[in-house]
């Protein structure tokens, strides 16, 4: 029964995280637990309809009407409960930021049609699944897109600090050159280190 509470306050929490470095540290993932227990408590009646199983997401019942007045409680509870992972995460990951915000978009279309009882549980449960798929989707992507720019970036660093090196060893060279053309002394060396002995 818990299950999609918590897929859904930790897709909010890691939206679009599958790579490794990205995984929820351990005190958010007991936060986001500790916050599905907390959702499983005061909204039993709506965390049985709601999940990822096969019972939710073949419910063809419609929230009655009492669950759909519900609804928009225990939406903002959810919300509450990943606000301050999805805040980390978005502090900390700022390409996720347009994923995440078109899951919000999505999902809340699902509750608002819930709310209004215009949608099944099960279908609404088959669309919040769709929607985190195509938002984790999206987020992996677009980190994919900032590591590859990441790393174009660190190509053009280090091929800049080649190009200023070799400034500088052509630059070192016309010094010693002109330093070698004076009578009586001689320098040799490379690089940034040069040394000049008199005759």
């Amino acid at each position: 029964m818990r299950g999609i509470a918590i897929t859904t306050i930790a897709a909010l929490a890691l939206a679009g995280c599958q790579s490794t470095r990205m995984a929820a540290e351990p005190d958010t993932r007991a936060a986001l637990t500790s916050c599905a227990a907390q959702l499983q408590r005061d909204f039993p009646d709506i965390m049985k309809h709601v999940g990822e199983g096969l019972e939710q997401i073949s419910d063809d019942a419609l929230p009655t009407p009492q669950e759909a007045r519900r609804l928009p409680a225990f939406h903002r509870a959810m919300a509450d409960c990943g606000r301050a992972a999805i805040r980390e995460r978005a502090e900390r990951y700022p390409y996720a930021i347009a994923a995440i915000t078109k899951w919000f978009a999505d999902s809340d279309r699902v509750y608002a049609a819930w709310a209004k009882r215009k949608l099944s549980w099960g279908d609404g449960n088959r669309a919040l699944q769709s929607y985190q798929a195509e938002m984790l989707a999206s987020a992996t992507h677009a980190e994919q897109q900032a590591n590859a720019v990441a790393a174009q970036q660190s190509v053009a660093t280090t091929a800049a600090m080649a190009e200023n090196r070799a400034r500088s060893d052509a630059l070192l060279g016309t010094g010693m050159a002109l330093l070698n053309s004076r009578r009586g002394v001689t320098c040799y060396g490379g690089g940034v280190v040069a040394s000049c002995n008199e005759n």
